[in-house]
């Protein structure tokens, strides 16, 4: 998913992050959160300190370190 570069779209991609979260299942809730407060952590420092490009959100969840996503 492309985001403007534009903090209103912080909310936005924290609302993506834990929906995604949700659907994939089986992620303990503190695990969750802390993924969702790395996700909103992450696209504010894009917006403001990268270019003026829309920011990309993207992610995975890998069952084992084995598995690379």
């Amino acid at each position: 998913m492309f985001l403007p570069s534009e903090p209103p779209h912080v909310k936005t991609s924290r609302r993506v992050a834990a929906s995604a979260l949700e659907r994939w299942g089986g992620i303990p809730a503190m695990v969750a959160d802390d993924a969702v407060l790395i996700v909103s952590e992450l696209v504010t420092n894009a917006i403001l300190h990268g270019a003026s490009t829309p920011a990309r959100l993207s992610g995975c969840v890998s069952g084992t370190p084995e598995t690379s996503c």
